[in-house]
């Protein structure tokens, strides 16, 4: 039986993580601070980005509080990035669920919105944001962008390689759905500063 809803690899973790943790059990979990130190340097070289360009979180709802308020987000979305009342909500297109991006920039520039967030592909539409929607985003504000691309694995498209050219430019991505570990909550988020 193959189930494609669940968030987690069923062949994880290998034998030898469960040995490790068995006979490191203590130190794991009476070690301060975590380890999303050596979690960011590993996912750097992984990921070929410096390790300063990385932060880790408790999954995304964390990152979330981190990055603060007053965001600007297409909707429907992710239910982290809309639960906060202050959130500036872009409706997605009624017939076809696609992004606009002159409706999100309008609403992006004419609000006290610190950030925009665009996820790609939608969560719950699945439907995948253009590259020249983003790129007509950054070229167009000075405020910050948060592209979530915790889906992304299913359109095999990243802008990880634009973060040099838009100091604007945040990339999130959940790795327990790319790494099978949706029991582990980590979310890593990307800037060039």
């Amino acid at each position: 039986i193959v189930y494609f809803n669940h968030l987690y690899n069923v062949h994880f973790p290998p034998k030898q993580i469960i040995n490790y943790f068995h006979t490191n059990l203590e130190k794991l979990v009476s070690t301060y601070p975590s380890g999303h130190k050596e979690l960011a340097y590993y996912l750097s070289e992984w990921l070929n980005v410096p390790p300063e360009q990385l932060a880790i979180g408790n999954g995304a709802s964390e990152l979330i509080r981190i990055v603060g308020k007053n965001l600007c987000v297409s909707t429907p979305s992710f239910n982290e990035f809309e639960s906060d009342p202050s959130v500036v909500r872009v409706p997605l297109d009624e017939e076809t669920w696609s992004f606009n991006r002159l409706k999100f920039l309008d609403a992006l520039e004419g609000t006290q919105s610190d950030y925009g967030v665009i996820v790609t592909p939608n969560n719950p539409t699945s439907i995948a944001v253009s590259s020249e929607d983003i790129l007509f985003i950054l070229n167009n504000t000075k405020k910050k962008i948060i592209v979530d691309e915790s889906f992304g694995d299913f359109c095999d498209t990243s802008y990880l390689s634009w973060l040099s050219r838009f100091p604007n430019l945040f990339i999130m991505k959940s790795m327990g759905k790319a790494f099978g570990i949706g029991d582990r909550k980590s979310t890593r988020l990307n800037s060039s500063h």
